[in-house]
Order: structure tokens, then C-alpha cells, then sequence
């Protein structure tokens, strides 16, 4: 609720002398619909007037305690809290070896560069060996 719905109820309240706070307002339409009150209310018409009730919290129902469970949401939410504890405990298990896996991740990558540098090595000393001759020669077309 905003400012001038507040501001419209106690108006409301002052005009037909309702000073109990804990006694609720409702409006209804022509139709029996709640209608909202707030600043932007219209004025009643003549041939379809509105109706003010003014009623008690829970004046028709008797208000009990929640007792709905949803036994669907209730194993799914079951089935998320067990993976994440099964994620956690996971992880728990693997930290101590990640700095033995993280060395033999870092010895692997510099074995690969080890053989590729060894490769390259090889080619360029088959590639230094070669001798220039100057210009191609051509082979004759006759």
C-alpha cells in the first residue's frame, strides 16, 4: 500500500467513524467484486453503486495452521540438498591431492613441449645442412 491508498482508507474511516484498527475494509462493486481502494478509486454512480463492508480479520473463516506439504517438492528439494552434499564431500576428498595433480598436470604440459622443441631442433639441423646453390635451374625442354 502506498501513501494515498493509506491516506484514502483513513479518510474513509474518519467519514463512517471506524476508529477500531483492527477492523478491515472492503468494497465491493455492483457486481460483489472487491474493488480496490487507492487514489485512483472512481465515484460510485446511482445505478451501480459500491457497498462498504467493514468486518473483523477473519470474520467468515476460521484461520487454521499450514498443513499442506507437497510430498513432490519435499523429495526434490531432498534429492538437491543430498547432491550437494554429495558434491561437497567430493571436493573435500580431492583437495589434498590437487597439488599432486596440478605438479603432474605441469609435467605432462612440459613434457609435451620438451618433444615438440626436440622436433623443431631436428629440423632445423636438417635444414642448416642444405647447401645453396644460387638460381634453379631449369631443365631443357628439347
Amino acid at each position: 500500500m502506498d501513501a494515498t491508498s493509506l491516506s484514502v482508507q483513513r479518510s474513509i474511516r474518519e467519514a463512517f467513524n471506524v476508529t477500531q484498527d483492527h477492523l478491515l475494509l472492503k468494497l465491493r462493486n455492483s457486481n460483489g467484486s472487491l474493488v480496490p481502494i487507492n487514489a485512483n478509486l472512481t465515484q460510485s454512480q446511482s445505478s451501480e453503486p459500491f457497498t462498504l463492508e467493514v468486518v473483523n480479520i477473519h470474520q467468515h473463516v476460521e484461520p487454521t495452521t499450514k498443513s499442506v506439504m507437497c510430498r513432490q517438492g519435499y523429495v526434490t528439494y531432498k534429492h538437491i540438498l543430498t547432491s550437494f552434499l554429495q558434491r561437497i564431500e567430493k571436493m573435500e576428498a580431492e583437495v589434498p591431492q590437487l597439488s599432486t595433480r596440478r605438479v603432474d598436470i605441469i609435467k605432462q604440459h612440459v613434457d609435451d613441449l620438451n618433444c615438440k622443441l626436440v622436433f623443431l631442433n631436428k629440423r632445423f639441423d636438417q635444414a642448416s645442412h642444405t647447401d645453396w646453390k644460387g638460381m634453379f635451374h631449369k631443365p631443357p625442354l628439347w
